[in-house]
């Protein structure tokens, strides 16, 4: 997330919504840990999905970002 948002100008701060997909539910609160961490006091609002599988085999999540700047 950071290497795209710094090629397109933006920080951190700039994001405004995260779509934050898992495959297993019971991951949720360590991501839920680490997003409040990398956010540093900024929380964008998010929404969160349990789905049955991701485009990477292995993949255990997936997030999207929208940021505005």
């Amino acid at each position: 997330i950071d290497q795209s948002l710094k090629a397109a100008g933006a920080k951190r701060t700039d994001i405004v919504k995260m779509t934050i997909y898992l495959t297993d539910i019971g991951d949720r609160e360590a991501i839920a840990r680490a997003r409040t961490d990398y956010h540093e006091g900024h929380m964008p609002a998010s929404t969160g999905l349990v789905v049955a599988g991701l485009v990477i085999p292995d993949g255990k999540v997936e997030i999207e970002s929208i940021a505005l700047y």
